[in-house]
């Protein structure tokens, strides 16, 4: 008799349990479907061999297809490449062109809409110099760039938790507009210091 009520009882909680799991809704802020990528950002005439496209992460999104067109117009754009980044750099652009452009988020499943448009362009001038522009840095065959780890860098960049005082981040003193410098380094300027 009492295997028969344990036998009850355990039969009651796991129908109760699977009960829960088939009735659960996704958490707030979480959608059945990927939006759209915002942060579009097109370089104008930054390369003379290319333009650069930057957006910020999806959540769920294991690829980005990025759109081109010379109109205003997402129906009729030109599907220029995929990449699991959130970067890409068009090498295809005709130079002294201005273009839109557009990137739509991706995984298995489902597909975001566009996000909104970016006009880019790549510069018509010759090469100066002997060093040409730099390319995106080499990237470890089993270890590809993905958006969530670019995402995981620029999120430790920022966290003052990693100082020895949790006072201070990488990107208080190193600028990304300064290439990821340190300003106060260099020489025979007023904020230098040794």
């Amino acid at each position: 008799m009492r295997k028969l009520k344990l036998g009850v009882c355990l039969a009651f909680i796991l129908g109760f349990i699977g009960f829960g799991l088939y009735k659960s809704q996704l958490a707030a802020g979480q959608t059945g479907t990927l939006s759209a990528p915002t942060g579009v950002t097109a370089t104008d005439n930054a390369y003379n061999n290319k333009v650069g496209i930057w957006w910020d992460t999806i959540r769920g999104a294991t690829n980005y297809r990025i759109f081109r067109n010379a109109t205003n117009n997402s129906e009729t754009a030109l599907d220029v490449g995929t990449t699991p980044a959130n970067t890409f750099f068009d090498v295809a652009a005709a130079p002294g062109t201005n273009f839109f452009y557009w990137v739509r988020a991706e995984n298995s499943t489902t597909t975001s809409s566009m996000s909104s448009p970016d006009q880019g362009s790549r510069s018509g001038t010759n090469q100066q110099g002997p060093v040409p522009p730099l390319e995106p840095p080499p990237v470890p065959p089993g270890n590809p760039a993905t958006a969530t780890k670019t995402y995981l860098g620029k999120a430790l960049f920022w966290d003052e938790q990693l100082s020895s005082t949790r006072t201070v981040s990488c990107g208080t003193c190193h600028h990304s507009a300064n290439g990821g410098t340190d300003p106060r380094s260099v020489p025979a300027t007023a904020t230098s210091t040794h």
